[in-house]
């Protein structure tokens, strides 16, 4: 009985520091891949738990580090992301819903309409954008709100986005001699604004 204490004592503060080593981001935040490397870490716990196997903490850390390769190649490869974690998807466009990407995404009206009871939203002429979240959770723009959306990212340049401001590939490449030093802009009074990639740590 102690033996079992100890060993899950032991797991207990061995995840903590796992978790501390992936990183910093709330539950809701969580993607695909990240709930599955937790789901994964979960079992081997309860496995090495219940058969008193210290041994197992190997697996975790391979699980671990195999996480963390895999969220630098999402950070990396724009493809590779949208696979794993998907793409947003546009719900509510300047007081309209969109009923196809609704369908699309199997999300309900009553899903919808208690959203925006949450988000304190009355009428439905007062949204300019509603984005859901490649989490699962929805995003609202009021109509006298700037809508902030990237059009480059990770020095890529993001078609779906720039089209809901009326501009196109050209418009961006004429404001920006090198994409690859961009971390990520957006359209902001009808001006790009750019967040430059930089080395320095804070």
């Amino acid at each position: 009985m102690i033996e079992k204490i100890l060993i899950t004592l032991f797991y207990y503060v061995f995840i903590a520091i796992i978790v501390r080593f992936l990183g910093k981001r709330e539950i809701a935040q969580l993607g695909v891949l990240d709930l599955v490397i937790f789901l994964l870490i979960a079992d081997v716990c309860a496995i090495g738990i219940e058969n008193k196997d210290y041994t197992l903490t190997f697996a975790i850390i391979s699980i671990a580090v195999l996480e963390k390769i895999l969220s630098f190649l999402l950070l990396k490869v724009s493809l590779l992301r949208k696979i794993v974690d998907g793409k947003r998807t546009i719900l509510i466009k300047n007081g309209k819903i969109l009923y196809k990407n609704l369908k699309k995404e199997t999300y309900t009206l009553d899903d919808l309409l208690s959203q925006l009871r949450i988000n304190d939203i009355t009428n439905i002429n007062d949204v300019k954008l509603g984005i859901l979240e490649t989490d699962g959770s929805l995003s609202i723009c009021k109509t006298n709100e700037d809508i902030l959306l990237p059009v480059i990212q990770g020095g890529k340049i993001i078609n779906e986005n720039l089209i809901y401001f009326g501009k196109d590939k050209e418009w961006i490449i004429q404001r920006i001699e090198n994409l690859e030093d961009v971390f990520c802009a957006f359209i902001v009074n009808d001006e790009l604004q750019l967040v430059e990639k930089t080395s320095e740590k804070e």
